[in-house]
């Protein structure tokens, strides 16, 4: 009888534990389920694609590599972002008004841009936000009254008037005082040309004479304003090229008329025209402006916005940091692990 009794529990004992273990076996297989789900959830939201339109000043300029290169860096690292950068082949307001506009109406995630004219751009600015479409400027700052901040979601880049101030100061603080100071402006209207002109001319001492000199962006036009205001002005000292493209046009006027020895001649950026320049002898100093910046912030900035709807800073200022002969080679150095030695020699007018 007793044997009977344990055979009755060793049976009830084994079966209880089929039953336990079929129980454990479909608890794990729900588990399991419902975790792939998640999984499968966690996947599917990482590649949600983000399409952002770059609109370039001038796809001419070989200095746009500066905001091209690090586009498609940021592609390599984000993979969830498509940027596509486009622009006119010139510098031209309306041309960036019809490619803003284009980017609107094909609804892409986001747009960031240099702002020519703010009162040209302005009216699409407002459809762009009326569309929900963040915009976020860059390569300088531009007059808040006429595009005001509820328009665009940030600024990347400089202060166009330290621009020109800090140049400014340090010619002041570093060579004789001038008594007669040219400012070239090669884009016409131009609002970030107009506000360095304005910021240099701010730190001059009392008694200084300074006159802006527009040249246009035509080389042989530019050559023969330059030749003849030089010829009229033999007493000018410093010349500040509010841009890269126009220095090797103003120096080889001077050059011409044999009074480019006797002349300070400024650059405005750490573009390879500026650097180059400075290592062969035709630009005194320059203004380091960290330029890849400006092509590596915007998409950032407007994918942590839509991905977290965290505008961060409305303003991200690269600072300014002058570059002369004792710290050209190494800016030329920097240059080119960037963006590489073509690009270098492509952005080179001093061939």
């Amino acid at each position: 009888m007793k044997k009977l009794l344990l055979i009755l529990l060793i049976i009830t004992f084994s079966a209880s534990m089929v039953f336990m273990g079929i129980g454990c076996k479909a608890a794990t297989e729900e588990t399991t389920a419902t975790a792939t789900t998640e999984t499968e959830a966690a996947v599917e939201g990482t590649t949600e694609q983000y399409h952002f339109v770059s609109i370039l000043w001038s796809t001419a300029d070989p200095n746009i590599g500066w905001i091209t290169k690090p586009a498609e860096d940021y592609m390599v690292l984000n993979s969830n972002v498509v940027i596509d950068s486009v622009g006119p082949a010139e510098y031209d307001a309306a041309g960036h008004l019809e490619f803003l506009e284009t980017a609107i109406a094909n609804e892409v995630d986001g747009i960031y841009m240099h702002v020519s004219d703010p009162t040209v751009l302005a009216p699409a600015f407002e459809e762009a936000a009326a569309a929900g479409i963040p915009i976020v400027t860059h390569t300088g700052r531009f007059d808040t009254s006429i595009l005001p901040e509820n328009l665009w979601l940030a600024n990347v880049g400089w202060d166009e008037l330290k621009m020109g101030s800090e140049p400014a100061k340090y010619l002041i603080e570093n060579y004789d005082t001038p008594k007669h100071v040219v400012a070239t402006l090669a884009h016409l209207g131009h609002a970030g040309q107009e506000l360095r002109c304005q910021g240099f001319e701010q730190e001059l001492p009392d008694g200084v004479e300074f006159e802006k000199l527009p040249i246009g962006d035509d080389p042989t036009a530019a050559k023969e304003i330059l030749t003849a205001f030089f010829t009229a002005n033999p007493d000018v000292e410093v010349v500040f090229n509010t841009n890269s493209l126009s220095e090797a046009w103003t120096v080889g006027a001077l050059e011409e008329l044999g009074m480019a020895e006797n002349i300070i001649q400024i650059g405005t950026s750490d573009s390879p025209a500026d650097i180059e320049g400075i290592l062969q002898g035709k630009i005194t100093f320059t203004n380091g402006i960290q330029f890849y910046l400006n092509g590596w912030y915007p998409p950032h900035v407007l994918y942590t916005y839509l991905k977290t709807g965290l505008p961060g800073p409305k303003y991200l200022e690269q600072s300014i940091v002058i570059v002369n002969k004792d710290t050209a080679q190494a800016a030329k150095d920097m240059i080119i692990s960037i963006t590489g030695q073509q690009a270098y020699d492509d952005a080179n007018p001093w061939k």
